[in-house]
């Protein structure tokens, strides 16, 4: 089955690869214990859900994890959690059932929530439920801070604040000690894969290429095409083959591009000055996928603006990297045009000797896409390690700095619950602004 380049296909090749970029934005954490974060209130770490980035006390979190979709659980690991929850909560249990029958996917989701829970140390769960307890009090106490006036309950009311404000910090504490050993591990996996992909080069080249070549194991997914007769629909490739007319109510109907606006609509379109330099950028990089977008522009908006975004969005991280992992990035992406270029070829290629001088050229690009994606991989890598370090840091310095950080983080609240202006006396206690009633 041969694959059309066209402006789709390249926009699925962005996409993809944009999933295989690293989030490189730097760290931008705390700028000293207890102090106001950008966009935040005063009293947000104290009252922020637990999990969230304020909660962990960045301003903006821990960029830069390596995102994927939790695998469903399996039959083993699904059984052990629903035997526990039978025997230690059961409403859980009978609520978990309810929603089998109702929807499979929340089930599921459920399911890995609670998995999570289950695998989580006793230590840190009674840390995160002191976290949710603390964090209502919190709350409570500020409420009350505005509507007291008199000085000394006042006082009462912050000598308590500042019991839970210590008690959420050192619940705080616990949960993000675990949180960083568990991302820790997680990096540390990453590594070793990657040592492993490095070792093991030669042998996963030929696999690679193999694959591309065995047609039993060629992809047989849905190419998605613009069909130049009905501008603004998908058709798929290759067309039925049968002449006999299938029944009315079995036909499979085209799906209207704008059926997809919700998905990425819904994204930040750049501006004409960013679309521009994004442009420029792709005519010196990538002239083909420019001259592409440029006539998609004209026939198919909405497909040109999904692109445009996509561009955008790899093109704000590709600007922020050294210059090496940038030209491995474009390096990846040209290989993989070229690598679907020279699969079509080969297999369509009928004398033995012009396949074999394809099949030595496809090897070339495996290798060259290798290779970068390597070079992607390893920065990534030690962009994710600087961040554990420096996270290491900052939970290190909240420590050894703890009461300071109790002090700000409690005088924050305080200065953000005061009182309204005390209410005026009674007229009828004020001979001097008091009116009798006539009558």
């Amino acid at each position: 089955m041969k694959i059309p380049l066209n402006i789709t296909s390249l926009g699925i090749a962005l996409v993809v690869l944009l999933t295989l970029t690293p989030v490189l934005s730097a760290v931008d954490g705390e700028k000293a214990a207890g102090e106001k974060q950008p966009g935040t209130t005063p009293s947000t770490q104290a009252t922020a859900k637990p999990g969230t980035a304020e909660h962990m006390g960045y301003a903006h979190g821990m960029t830069g994890w390596p995102r994927h979709r939790t695998p469903r659980l399996t039959a083993e690991q699904e059984t052990e959690l629903l035997k526990h929850l039978e025997k230690n909560k059961p409403d859980e249990y009978k609520s978990l059932k309810e929603v089998k029958k109702k929807n499979t996917r929340s089930y599921h989701h459920m399911l890995k929530r609670l998995w999570r829970w289950y695998k989580t140390p006793e230590k840190v769960r009674k840390a995160q439920s002191d976290q949710y307890a603390t964090r209502v009090k919190i709350k409570n106490i500020s409420s009350r801070l505005k509507q007291t006036f008199d000085q000394k309950k006042r006082d009462n009311l912050i000598d308590h604040l500042s019991v839970e404000v210590a008690r959420k910090f050192d619940a705080d504490m616990t949960v993000q000690r675990h949180q960083l050993e568990v991302f820790a591990a997680k990096i540390l996996k990453y590594k070793k894969a990657i040592q492993l992909r490095v070792k093991q080069r030669k042998k996963l080249i030929d696999v690679q290429v193999k694959d591309i070549l065995n047609p039993s194991k060629r992809e047989k997914k849905k190419v998605f095409q613009v069909d130049s007769k009905t501008a603004g629909t998908l058709k798929t490739q290759p067309a039925p083959t049968s002449d006999k007319p299938k029944p009315a109510d079995t036909q499979k109907t085209t799906t209207p591009a704008h059926h997809h606006r919700s998905r990425h609509f819904k994204r930040r379109i750049p501006t004409k000055k960013q679309q521009a330099e994004v442009l420029k950028v792709l005519k010196t990089r990538l002239p083909e996928l420019h001259e592409r977008l440029i006539k998609t522009k004209k026939h198919n908006p909405d497909r040109y603006t999904f692109a445009i975004v996509n561009a955008w969005e790899f093109y704000q991280r590709f600007k922020v990297v050294p210059e090496e992992v940038a030209d491995a990035m474009f390096t990846h992406y040209k290989s993989r045009i070229n690598i679907w270029q020279l699969a079509n070829a080969t297999n369509d290629a009928t004398d033995e000797k012009t396949k074999k001088e394809l099949a030595q050229k496809l090897k070339a690009s495996v290798t060259l896409a290798f290779d970068s994606d390597i070079v992607v991989r390893k920065h990534r890598l030690s962009q994710l390690e600087q961040q554990i370090k420096d996270i290491k840091d900052k939970l290190t310095f909240r420590r050894k700095n703890r009461k300071d950080v109790l002090e700000k983080q409690v005088q924050e609240i305080v200065d953000t619950s005061l009182p309204e202006a005390a209410p005026a006396d009674d007229d009828e206690k004020n001979p001097a602004t008091h009116t009798p009633k006539k009558g």
